[in-house]
């Protein structure tokens, strides 16, 4: 009996499927893997939380599967000077005190070398570690997270893909198998795919876009497309080269001047046109108005943010002999 509950043990720990911790942290991981952020973007995570929710219910046969927390996500490993240990054991130790109240960190507990910081919420640890030890306080020998071991099943998110990952074999070593599950999820429904796939992630319809300004497409890619060529549309019917690129995921756009409720983009493998995606909806592309000579930030709208602009530049001038100016 005492046996079996070991191996339990054992198994939880090495696959690292916190899943007691429920899925919105392991979305707030993932968020923070895609965006390399310190905190999880609370729009992304969401995302990543409904798209994996729907993935799992519409294919219930991978829906085990979880994402592998590579560390933990609220702790932080600092090693510490044998002076330093002491005065901590003490409680005469405070070189972290301000980073801890600025992070968070809610909970402290010691090895023999090193103090282990618990914070109330999932950060980028790695990133969190160098901004510890960039501060440089006095005791501090290094920072690091708290890694897990070995290999396990794990889950790739590239939204709007995700790759299910189902690894086994000798895992603590490093798992000799691993089976892969491609998914899309676009407008709420999520589907199997196969590598490789082109999905435009911006715009996908009903965004309004001020015509001759600079506006950033965005796309996601699974396998390899050496080139991307990218087209737009104002009529519906007939599309226009905008350029042909390596496939970065992004592209700065010059809107054309026009006008029309009708656009939208299509990226395509400029070697397969079988590999193709456009936007879901229609969007507008409008040219702004001369006579609106009171959009001081060049939004086409007039409002608050164009008085503060304004006011920024009270009685500023370019001429720097007018001694009527501010200077």
């Amino acid at each position: 009996m005492k046996k079996s509950i070991l191996v339990v043990v054992i198994v939880f720990f090495v696959t690292g499927n916190f899943q007691a911790e429920g899925s919105s942290t392991e979305a707030q991981m993932l968020a923070i893997e895609v965006s390399g952020q310190l905190r999880p973007p609370e729009e992304l995570a969401n995302q990543i939380d409904n798209d994996l929710a729907v993935t799992r219910f519409t294919f219930p046969s991978i829906a085990f599967i979880y994402y592998r927390y590579p560390y933990s996500p609220d702790e932080l490993i600092v090693g510490l000077t044998d002076a330093a240990m002491v005065q901590y054991q003490s409680g005469q130790y405070h070189a972290l005190d301000a980073l801890n109240l600025e992070y968070g960190v809610i909970n402290i507990r010691s090895g023999s070398r090193y103090i282990i910081l618990t914070f109330n919420q999932v950060y980028n640890i790695p990133m969190l570690a160098d901004i510890y030890e960039q501060a440089n306080p006095e005791g501090v020998r290094y920072a690091e997270p708290n890694y897990a071991f070995g290999d396990g099943s794990t889950i790739i998110a590239n939204p709007p893909f995700y790759t299910f990952v189902n690894a086994w074999g000798d895992c603590p070593a490093g798992c000799i198998y691993h089976d892969y599950y491609y998914f899309l999820v676009e407008q709420g429904q999520s589907t199997s795919v196969q590598p490789p796939v082109l999905a435009l992630t911006s715009p996908i319809g009903q965004e309004s876009l001020v015509a001759d300004t600079m506006y950033e497409i965005k796309w996601n890619s699974l396998g390899s497309f050496p080139s991307v060529l990218i087209e737009y549309t104002d009529d519906g019917a007939n599309w226009n080269q905008i350029d042909i690129v390596p496939d970065t995921g992004s592209y700065q756009w010059q809107v054309p001047i026009t006008n029309s409720q009708l656009c939208k983009v299509r990226i395509t493998d400029s070697a397969n046109p079988s590999y193709t995606d456009s936007s879901n909806n229609d969007f507008t592309i409008y040219e702004c108005s001369p006579s609106l000579i009171t959009d001081f930030n060049g939004d086409c709208l007039t409002n608050l943010a164009d008085l503060v602009f304004f006011s920024s530049q009270w009685m500023q001038c370019g001429n720097p002999f007018d001694v009527n100016c501010l200077q």
